[in-house]
């Protein structure tokens, strides 16, 4: 049996957060809910500390899902973005954050990206 890793609990939190099937959320439809989903997903990601842009480009390909580093900043920066705007929102996503960091506190750590080898991307910051 396969153990979870960090991005298989994101994708459960998002899930169940949104309503909506991980088939859903990465399937080709641009509707606000779906789209918003996914940048949801990119971000908690991200925000685990535990992957980097290629990390996650590689997760969503696995699951047929095209997508490359521009689209994960953009999500990312989306996110950011609706934070700051609404303190609703932000309440909720730190709610999720701390609910995915709880969940991986038992998780061995994954070593960043050492099947690419860019540990340079490892230290970049997403900037607004």
């Amino acid at each position: 049996m396969k153990t979870k890793q960090p991005m298989d609990h994101a994708l459960d939190i998002v899930c169940e957060f949104t309503g909506l099937d991980k088939d859903v959320i990465f399937s080709i439809s641009r509707k606000l809910p779906i789209a918003q989903a996914r940048h949801l997903f990119r971000w908690l990601t991200y925000k685990s500390g535990n992957y980097i842009l290629y990390d996650i480009r590689d997760f969503e390909q696995s699951l047929k899902r095209n997508c490359d580093h521009s689209t994960i900043i953009n999500s990312i920066r989306q996110i950011e973005s609706q934070i700051d705007t609404y303190p609703a929102f932000a309440a909720q996503c730190k709610k999720l954050e701390h609910r995915l960091k709880s969940l991986c506190t038992l998780l061995p750590e994954k070593p960043i990206s050492s099947m690419h080898g860019l540990h340079y991307y490892a230290s970049i910051q997403i900037s607004k």
